[in-house]
């Protein structure tokens, strides 16, 4: 029962939450908090909120692509984020330092889609959380991302001498055809590679560095290391 004259609250997995221009990015929020709140595969949380919620396949895939590349390259962003949010991590709550990850994802790790989305969505979804006080520090820390990043090259191949703290190395498959690129900050963003160089590389490919130490001892060098942390960037091919 509801007071009269008043309507019933609605929650917050209904209807009017969506917006034709945020639609995928708030489904794509949805599956990262519920992959992390409930340790379940995103895959999984992403088929239950587009049974719930009716999304263009072109919505689908990109709330397919942007909560599985934020789950996949959670160090890479946090490394980025560190350099760039003046405040404590512990001071910024969850919720909003997972928009700030979504936000850098689409800059950093989805070139195809515009700086100015990816900046303008991301923080329109402050709207869906009813919580529009980050608004201005979202799009701060957005912004000078942005503006730090001054180059995006592709290449027919990265090497370990194409690195450096300043630089993220990029793999794409399209059309079953793997691609290379290079994005380049004004500012080291990654730890140093030399002479050491498994804390960069776990950094940039969002492996965790024991893994790395490990494959090290057995003797790998690091062009082995490179190319096996990029291979696990990208998402696997599905096959029968």
């Amino acid at each position: 029962m509801t007071r009269r004259g008043r309507p019933p609250r609605k929650t917050s997995g209904e209807r009017r939450h969506f917006s034709p221009q945020n639609a995928a990015r708030w489904v794509g929020f949805q599956a990262v908090r519920s992959w992390r709140e409930r340790s379940v595969f995103v895959s999984r949380v992403l088929d239950e909120l587009f049974a719930k919620q009716h999304l263009s396949p072109a919505d689908r895939r990109l709330a397919t692509e942007l909560a599985s590349e934020t789950v996949r390259r959670q160090l890479t962003l946090d490394t980025i984020l560190a350099k760039f949010v003046t405040r404590p991590r512990d001071e910024v709550e969850p919720d909003v330092w997972l928009l700030l990850q979504l936000g850098v994802c689409q800059l950093v790790c989805l070139p195809q889609i515009p700086a100015h989305a990816a900046v303008h969505e991301t923080v329109a979804l402050c709207e869906q959380l009813r919580n529009p006080r980050p608004k201005g520090f979202i799009n701060g820390v957005l912004r000078t991302i942005e503006r730090d990043l001054h180059s995006s090259n592709k290449q027919a191949e990265i090497t370990f001498e194409d690195l450096s703290p300043n630089v993220l190395p990029i793999v794409e498959r399209h059309d079953g055809q793997i691609e290379y690129r290079l994005q380049r900050f004004r500012r080291p963003v990654f730890d140093a590679l030399q002479p050491d160089p498994v804390n960069g590389l776990a950094q940039m490919v969002s492996l965790p560095p024991w893994l790395l130490r490990r494959w090290q001892t057995q003797g790998w060098n690091e062009e082995q290391l490179l190319r096996t942390g990029l291979w696990y960037t990208i998402p696997g091919q599905m096959s029968l």
